[in-house]
């Protein structure tokens, strides 16, 4: 009956604390990656790059809202000038 032992044969790679369960193990793994996401939110290092602006971020959720965002000014802002070029083309031909 391995659940009422109390021998840990399974160890992180990382951190090499020691589990009875694989599943254990899997729940520690996903609990440390996130605390490495969190720990790099608290540093000043930021080593994503927006491949438009070049503004740096910390974290690529950050870069995604920043893309999205800006992807969407810049097509509105685009637009209207499209609009404003094909108005003032326009215009003079008809002059």
């Amino acid at each position: 009956m391995k659940s009422h032992s109390k021998q840990r044969n399974i160890q992180c790679s990382v951190c090499f604390k020691m589990f009875k369960h694989k599943h254990c193990l899997k729940v520690h793994k996903c609990s440390t990656s996130k605390l490495e996401t969190h720990m790099k939110s608290h540093s000043k290092q930021r080593n994503i790059q927006c491949s438009v602006c070049f503004k740096m971020f910390k974290q690529i959720h950050c870069l995604k809202v920043h893309k999205f965002s800006t992807i969407k000014v810049l097509n509105i802002k685009s637009r209207i000038f499209t609009y404003n070029l094909v108005v003032s083309v326009l215009i003079s031909k008809t002059d």
